[in-house]
């Protein structure tokens, strides 16, 4: 349940600050400077395990659950700016870069023979 939650307050973060950039980039340089957001393609892979020994990098199965479905969102931002002392404790940073690396990596976890319905389920 925390991914999901993590996964919201980061992506509205970067909006946030994507959307202050270009307007800072715009007022200021007359220019339209984006964010770069790179989608990097998805990671499958499926293992299979004897249910009397689960291994133990296995994610544990829910009561009733034969199989498991594992997801990761992988997010990496970055974020470079230029800064312009004011004064001996003030500056002004303007952003420069903003760069967005997003990921998912699933791993479907099924018991050794398992049946395709439970494979394609998964």
């Amino acid at each position: 349940m925390r991914r999901p939650i993590a996964t919201v307050v980061v992506l509205t973060a970067l909006f946030i600050v994507g959307s202050a950039w270009r307007k800072q980039s715009l007022s200021s340089h007359g220019e339209s400077a984006l964010p770069v957001i790179e989608k990097r393609a998805p990671v499958f892979a499926q293992r299979s395990f004897d249910p009397a020994n689960p291994p133990a990098d296995m994610p544990p199965l829910g009561q009733g659950e034969e199989a498991e479905c594992d997801s990761s969102f992988v997010s990496d931002a970055n974020v470079g700016g230029r800064m312009r002392k004011i004064d001996a404790s003030n500056a002004t940073v303007t952003i420069t870069r903003v760069k967005v690396a997003l990921g998912l990596k699933v791993t479907i976890w099924v018991p050794n023979r398992a049946t395709q319905h439970v494979i394609e389920h998964e």
